[in-house]
């Protein structure tokens, strides 16, 4: 029928590079991903098709990162395709794309034809005023994403 069989081999995140700045009392403070407990973590969902292309569901596990004052912990954001629906209700991921796409697909057809190797990239940004019991702090967490997709046709014998 029109179904077949995707062979998931490796999905990984290959670099990563965290980086917190403070500007407090005239002083820059600097915490990188040396500082967090908690490390991302790739998570990919599946396939879906539609109409004449495949589209890929993915996120890296966000988590909470320290913040320089140690009063609380802030949720850092972390890169999510267009298809990924898990992040928080608090917004939509996908709005905050400010360069590029998240866009992540392939024409079906092409897989039957050879490998295919595609890379996508795009910038994301949120920004919001957060109210601690101290003060008032202004959060943005913003990040780069490169993705690099590659598909191997291989054909069972009928």
């Amino acid at each position: 029928m029109e179904d077949y069989i995707i062979y998931h081999e490796i999905s990984k995140l290959l670099e990563w590079k965290a980086q917190e700045k403070v500007d407090s009392s005239g002083k820059i403070e600097v915490l990188s991903e040396q500082n967090f407990l908690a490390k991302p973590h790739f998570d990919f969902h599946y396939i879906l098709r539609k109409g004449k292309e495949l589209h890929f569901d993915f996120q890296v596990e966000s988590f909470y990162v320290p913040h320089h004052d140690k009063e609380y912990e802030l949720y850092l954001y972390l890169p999510a395709s267009e298809e990924n629906k898990m992040y928080p209700s608090e917004f939509s991921y996908n709005d905050y794309i400010i360069n590029g796409s998240n866009r992540i697909f392939v024409v079906e057809k092409e897989i039957y034809a050879h490998q295919v190797e595609k890379t996508y990239q795009w910038s994301w940004k949120y920004q919001k005023w957060l109210k601690t019991q101290a003060r008032t702090v202004f959060f943005s967490n913003e990040h780069q994403v490169k993705v690099k997709l590659s598909i191997i046709p291989h054909f069972a014998a009928r």
